[in-house]
């Protein structure tokens, strides 16, 4: 009998990973595994909680003793108010929640300023390709540590601190896709990534409806409304050709006559057609592209498991999501999704099939409707 191959066991793993009885790769301050499931990660050895960051500046007290100055940390505060607030808001209004209001839920919670200097931090990786890898490592640790104070308050929701961790939800998914869309860029992204990314748009939905009242009536109330932003308009032609395709989408799939899939499959499938024709009339309407990523929120769970499983009928419709993506949103955070959704369903689409996503693949390829 052969010997069973012996390895050197590590101790030094993260605690998350040792609940679940699965292997640490212990890359610190968030490992493989935490990071893929977007788990707060936390290692209980002898190694330095916090990355150095950029330096640090003393300045002297008028006791004479010295006070240290974050010089990184402030460096990327710096970069959230004169960058990604803007980048995250389609109106004057919103602009003023971004760089005031929400900063200033940061400074009683934690969690929310964690938030803000992570995505700071994965913006500038994007735009800073000689420290790319250092400001990645920044970004994750804030994330991690967002995550870890964050997550017990979800179960102990209040009209206090409802508002903090809306707050946070919101930072926390836009830095989820942005983070995704880093791996994009190397097609290391696969169905399960894209399906744990939704989850928390729809953890962000789970907070507004059953805090709405209260954040109605905080400084953070108009994230909640659809406000007309003039962002740029689509052509008539091409709001008319997207329209017809989804139109077309949801009456191929009821008349469907040879689909093998069950009855309560194809009625899943074909609300969320209907919820994409929602939110596609709801962008032209008020002329704001921030509808489109409602979307995950809205559809029904059990699609995410028929996506999951890679039922035909769900990546078809994934697809034209994506198509939509591609074609609407120019969101720095959002870069690159419309594109590896339709490859995705592509990917694991049967030829025989393939040709249900015809116009999809037309408009990543292209570049747009109507070009």
């Amino acid at each position: 009998m052969p010997l069973r191959r012996s390895h050197a066991k590590s101790h030094h793993g993260c605690a998350q990973c040792k609940k679940r009885r699965i292997k640490c790769d212990e890359t610190r301050p968030c490992c493989g595994p935490c990071q893929k499931k977007y788990l707060s990660c936390t290692f209980n050895s002898s190694h330095p909680e916090h990355l150095p960051l950029w330096g640090s500046a003393t300045a002297p007290q008028s006791n004479g003793s010295a006070a240290i100055l974050p010089l990184g940390e402030l460096k990327l505060l710096h970069h959230w108010h004169t960058a990604i607030a803007l980048s995250l808001a389609q109106n004057e209004a919103l602009i003023e929640v971004f760089q005031t209001h929400v900063p200033h839920k940061g400074l009683t919670y934690p969690f929310v300023m964690h938030s803000i200097l992570a995505i700071s931090a994965l913006h500038l990786s994007r735009k800073s390709p000689d420290s790319r890898q250092r400001y990645t490592e920044v970004a994750i640790q804030h994330h991690s540590l967002a995550l870890s104070l964050c997550a017990p308050l979800l179960s102990h929701m209040t009209s206090t601190n409802c508002h903090a961790l809306f707050a946070c939800s919101l930072l926390i998914s836009s830095f989820s896709f942005a983070y995704q869309g880093l791996n994009l860029v190397f097609g290391s992204t696969n169905l399960n990534e894209v399906i744990e990314v939704f989850k928390l748009v729809r953890g962000t939905a789970s907070i507004v409806e059953n805090a709405r009242p209260w954040i109605e009536q905080g400084d953070l109330r108009l994230l909640l409304k659809l406000t007309r932003c003039g962002q740029q308009r689509q052509r008539s032609n091409q709001v008319h050709e997207v329209h017809a395709q989804l139109k077309a989408l949801f009456e191929q799939q009821a008349d469907d006559g040879q689909s093998q899939c069950l009855d309560g499959v194809r009625e899943v499938v074909l609300r969320s057609i209907k919820h994409l024709l929602h939110v596609f009339d709801a962008c032209v309407a008020s002329e704001n592209q921030s509808p489109i990523l409602a979307w995950p929120a809205i559809i029904d769970s059990e699609y995410l498991d028929l996506v999951l499983i890679k039922e035909p009928r769900s990546l078809v419709t994934l697809a034209h999501y994506g198509a939509l993506l591609h074609v609407m949103d120019r969101a720095w955070w959002m870069e690159g999704w419309g594109k590896i959704l339709v490859n995705l369903a592509a990917e694991y689409l049967d030829k025989s099939v393939q040709f249900e996503i015809a116009w999809p693949l037309a408009v990543i390829d292209n570049g747009g409707v109507g070009e």
